[in-house]
């Protein structure tokens, strides 16, 4: 294959890696010392250890001192619980509830004997369930995973619906709580199966995250790590530009996905492309897994394309492409059987840096991946709010200048 097309292959191993944004300096010779891992590469509950230190706070928002969340890794499902009550007659009726399962990524600084936690609250501002997560003191810059467990959910479980809104935070001993981050999510149901009395009350739930369609993400790799304390850590010479973007569709109607990058108008062909695969995926069912309200993430790398290079000078061009060298607008186009339904635009300046055209980077994200403007078209996803992002977005907390196309 001689163009940076890239077909999805979903049935691909994900690879744990650590990721650095594409903006401050990372299409240049050194970037900016961030990292970030795709929390769907780790185990809930263990930490990665590093041996250096942690972002700049004015990079990626925050306190001093304390961790962080990655508000790009706040990823909220539903989990079903079915009951049966009786009815008169001496039948049996069917009733689904759920209760929130939390994923996310946090940054140390966390001292021995905190606790991580999250708790929620009903619509009407009433405290309902608060879960624990197997916490390990964290040094400056180590990444844990947290993932809501199902051990004692089922006696929270309900069948209301609405906004929610929840907190994520740690105790400290002999201290009062510290809260990181609040938000709200939308949590909406539909009908499954037949129309039998019995089963009148079987619905799925989810949380509505249509405004996670127009955002997507560049970010380049820079270490490949296993999953464990103390993990060995092989720095690469050159890391590769990835991007990663929502679809409102389940990921088997994806299969065929392409991507391609291209650079003032002209499509970027390296004379040895071999073709690559998406370098991963994430899929966020509903309760029961419905595609009616599966929301479906894919990351993109575009193989040979340069983003960050610990020597630039050494870049094997015209094999290979590195984005500091060449300057002007690139756009990313992802094709579904022949049609157009991502397209992504981004800058590279005359110093070699990705510009954050909409100031959403240096927000308080907690993150180094770069946000970019995805524009959706076509008809690769069902149904969705195109408006959601503007109040939605980040689980309530919209970003400040972004405009979605």
């Amino acid at each position: 294959m001689t163009s940076t097309a890239c077909r999805v292959l979903l049935s691909a191993v994900v690879v744990s890696v650590l990721c650095v944004a594409l903006c401050g300096g990372v299409a240049g010779a050194q970037g900016p010392d961030v990292d970030v891992t795709d929390p769907t590469d780790l185990q809930p509950g263990v930490p990665i250890r590093r041996d250096w230190g942690p972002p700049s706070r004015a990079e990626v928002g925050g306190t001093q001192g304390q961790p962080w969340v990655d508000l790009t890794t706040i990823e909220i499902t539903t989990n079903r619980w079915q009951s049966w009550v009786d009815q008169p007659g001496g039948d049996q009726a069917s009733v689904w509830k759920w209760t929130p399962c939390l994923d996310f990524m946090v940054t140390g600084p966390l001292a021995d004997g905190c606790q991580l936690f999250c708790g929620w609250f009903m619509p009407d501002g009433k405290g309902w369930v608060r879960s624990a997560f197997t916490t390990p003191a964290l040094n400056a810059g180590d990444l844990l995973r947290c993932r809501t467990s199902l051990d004692g959910m089922e006696p929270f479980a309900i069948s209301q619906t609405g906004v929610f809104s929840f907190g994520i935070g740690f105790t400290r001993p002999g201290q009062e709580d510290a809260i990181l981050f609040r938000g709200e999510a939308k949590i909406n149901r539909f009908h499954v199966g037949n129309d039998l009395p019995k089963f009148k009350d079987d619905f799925t739930y989810y949380a509505e995250q249509d405004w996670k369609l127009p955002l997507g993400y560049l970010y380049c790799p820079t270490m490949h790590v296993a999953a464990t304390v103390g993990a060995t850590m092989d720095v690469l010479d050159e890391s590769d530009l990835h991007f990663g973007c929502w679809f409102a569709q389940d990921d088997d109607a994806l299969r065929e996905l392409e991507a391609h990058l291209y650079r003032n108008g002209q499509e970027i062909v390296l004379p040895e492309m071999h073709e690559p695969i998406a370098d991963g995926y994430e899929v966020l069912p509903s309760s029961d897994g419905t595609e009616r309200c599966t929301y479906t993430r894919l990351d993109f790398v575009f193989c040979g394309v340069v983003g960050m290079a610990k020597e630039p000078d050494k870049v094997d061009e015209p094999r290979r492409y590195l984005l500091a060298k060449h300057p002007g607008e690139y756009e990313i186009r992802l094709v579904l059987n022949g049609q157009v339904v991502r397209t992504a635009k981004f800058t590279v300046g005359q110093d070699g840096k990705i510009v954050d055209e909409t100031g959403a980077w240096k927000q308080a994200l907690g993150t180094p991946r770069m946000p970019l403007p995805v524009t959706v078209l076509g008809t690769a996803d069902r149904p969705w709010s195109k408006e959601a992002w503007k109040t939605d977005a980040f689980w309530g907390h919209p970003l400040q200048g972004f405009t979605a196309p």
